[in-house]
């Protein structure tokens, strides 16, 4: 990327040019006024100036002035100080191109002036002091792909133009990963594999390189669970108090396997999340209940939907009660096995270095993207579990879809009810039981992602429920960037059926 210049040859990072400025944010005329912030032009204005002024104390002032008293708990106004003018030492000034208000957050977009590079981040402001901001975070923002104009639509073939897409990626450092693509006439149509596995040994990723699936694999949860129901182990009506009595949280005895399968029974998440309560070793799924036995219920069941990776978990402990064995082995001998994965596994950690590719990640605190990226190996559990976390290879993904479409691993019917919309885990994002579902071109594709920001996870696997088509995009870099290749290359699928 060009470094961007102002008309008369100035560089606008050096002396951001405040009516250009104004000019980007005109747009929040339109919109409801940011709570609070009366003023949401002249708030990022003052950020930007105290930001680019440089100057330790100027950023105390502003910090102690713009940050509510919960953002100053978690770092002071003098730390908040020497965060800021640490980043501004690797960004340089910044000149401000767009802003753009987001509920309770105010959106900048800016240009860096000692990198050739573009960077968004969010100012959040605090739900109990509105008018004033909690955390500053980064955006990822994958680069929106725009196929060239100069070629002639229809031109390149179905495998080019996937290509083409991938290329646009790995250019702008957006994908490390393998993408597998196959077809129901033809197995696999298109196999790619870019980047690094491990960037301490330089080990390349290859075709054959297994990645951490993250909540992708929940879908196997939710497949273990229509197969128990199938053999009538087990209903969907049927309460976890009676399934597992000694998991007693007060006011959550309604609680149902149908709730938990759909992210409506309002668990609450153990302080940390499922990184923290899973990070030392444990030899059963359900040695994880107490900690999640301790939280107060975040609402009541049913009352609404809600992602909650507590609710898969409590899914595994009942698969181990009926099935007197621990998750991993169920999963091995019922999924893995019939499937021909096999090369899947939910490996330790210690195993994960070793066997899999290792993901990267930039780290909250580096709000523009400047520090090269960190390996995530500590920040994951001991072991993977029925909420995610096990590792898998293109080849196994499009073996599991194929199974899974055949029906060599639950009854047509019990899929099209674990597929079925039963409500939002997200707003747009219809879900199932333990499936996405999502209409692209008239063609309904299910299937989960996993992964994140900030955590160096990121798969996106979808099949046609149709059988035709199915995609596995493993990559050991964040989700926003996979799920961003996945939903260029659905319309692709979509609109070509044939090969």
């Amino acid at each position: 990327m060009t470094s961007m210049r102002s008309p008369d040859g100035d560089n606008p990072a050096e002396d951001w040019n405040r009516r250009g400025f104004l000019c980007a944010a005109g747009s929040l005329l339109a919109l409801p006024v940011l709570i609070g912030a009366a003023r949401p032009v002249q708030f990022a204005a003052g950020f930007i100036d105290a930001y680019n002024d440089g100057d330790r104390q100027a950023l105390t002032s502003w910090a102690s002035n713009n940050v509510s008293q919960g953002g100053l708990s978690r770092r002071s106004a003098a730390d908040w100080a020497d965060w800021l003018l640490g980043q501004s030492e690797r960004t340089g000034a910044l000149s401000l191109l767009a802003l753009e208000q987001r509920g309770s957050e105010l959106r900048l977009t800016c240009a860096l002036g000692k990198i050739a590079a573009t960077r968004r981040i969010d100012l959040r402001f605090d739900r109990d002091d509105p008018a004033r901001i909690f955390d500053l975070r980064p955006v990822l923002d994958p680069s929106p792909f725009i196929a060239p104009f100069s070629r002639p639509p229809g031109t390149l073939s179905l495998h080019d133009r996937i290509r083409e897409r991938l290329d646009f990626a790995v250019s702008r450092d957006e994908f490390s990963g393998v993408v597998r693509i196959d077809h129901s006439d033809a197995g696999s149509v298109f196999t790619a594999s870019y980047g690094t596995a491990d960037m301490s040994e330089g080990r390349p990723i290859g075709a054959g390189t297994r990645f951490n699936l993250g909540s992708a694999d929940k879908s196997f949860t939710a497949i273990l669970i229509g197969q128990m129901i199938e053999a009538g182990r087990l209903q969907l009506e049927d309460r976890v108090a009676d399934l597992l009595p000694e998991f007693a949280i007060a006011g959550a005895s309604g609680i149902t396997v149908r709730h938990l399968l759909t992210h409506s029974a309002g668990l609450g998440q153990p302080p940390g999340g499922i990184h923290a309560y899973s990070h030392d070793r444990y030899d059963r799924v359900s040695e994880l209940l107490p900690a999640i036995a301790a939280m107060p219920v975040a609402f009541a069941p049913g009352a609404r939907t809600s992602y909650s990776n507590e609710g898969y978990v409590v899914l595994g402990a009942i698969i181990e009660q009926i099935a007197q064995a621990p998750f991993w082995n169920v999963l091995a001998e019922r999924v893995y096995a019939p499937a021909a994965m096999h090369s899947s596994g939910h490996f330790t950690r210690d195993e994960a270095r070793a066997l899999c590719a290792t993901g990267y990640f930039h780290e909250r605190t580096d709000l523009f993207r400047c520090e090269p990226p960190k390996p995530n190996a500590n920040m994951l559990p001991w072991r993977g579990n029925s909420c995610g976390g096990g590792f898998s290879t293109s080849a196994d993904i499009a073996a599991w879809f194929k199974a899974l479409s055949g029906g060599q691993l639950v009854k047509p019917e019990t899929l099209d009810m674990l597929t079925r919309h039963a409500g939002e885990i997200y707003p747009g994002v219809s879900y199932g039981m333990g499936f996405v579902r999502e209409t692209v071109g008239g063609t309904i594709f299910t299937g989960h992602s996993g992964g994140g920001a900030n955590i160096g996870i990121g798969s996106s696997l979808r099949m046609s429920l149709d059988g035709t088509w199915s995609v596995a995009i493993l990559g050991n870099y964040d989700l926003p960037y996979a799920d961003a290749i996945l939903h260029d290359i659905l319309p692709m699928l979509a609109e070509s059926g044939a090969i």
